[in-house]
């Protein structure tokens, strides 16, 4: 029996399914292009639960060390001086939110400087 003949009173239920899968996608590969482990599910008769697990503290940061994908943005920046954010994000192919978290960190420990206006400045190497 197929899906439309199971669901003949509610078609849009497929739609909504589907979305809710590709949302989840989403949510998996930015967690793990963070660097952050893979989220853990468990299910009973009505819910799903996911635990999300983060190391380090808000800004994706462990031990005072950096990361891999850190130090690729602290090596771009090197390499680009004055970039912005969204030039790091398209540069390197990666999410602007996942730079910008390595860009916090990146200040917060000294690696690098902002200089100019929120809107054209651009980040330094210290």
């Amino acid at each position: 029996m197929d899906f439309l003949e199971q669901n003949h009173r509610n078609p849009s239920r497929h739609h909504i399914e589907e979305h809710v899968h590709l949302n989840w996608l989403k949510a998996n590969r930015k967690l793990l292009n963070a660097g952050q482990p893979a989220p853990e599910y468990r299910q009973n008769e009505f819910m799903v639960y996911a635990t999300i697990r983060q190391h380090g503290d808000a800004v994706g940061q462990l031990n005072g060390e950096l990361n891999d994908s850190q130090k690729m943005t602290l090596e771009y920046i090197r390499q680009h001086e004055g970039c912005n954010t969204k030039q790091i994000s398209v540069g390197l192919d990666v999410p602007f939110d996942t730079i910008d978290k390595h860009i916090r960190v990146l200040v917060k420990n000294g690696f690098i400087e902002h200089r100019g206006s929120k809107k054209t400045g651009g980040y330094y190497p210290v």
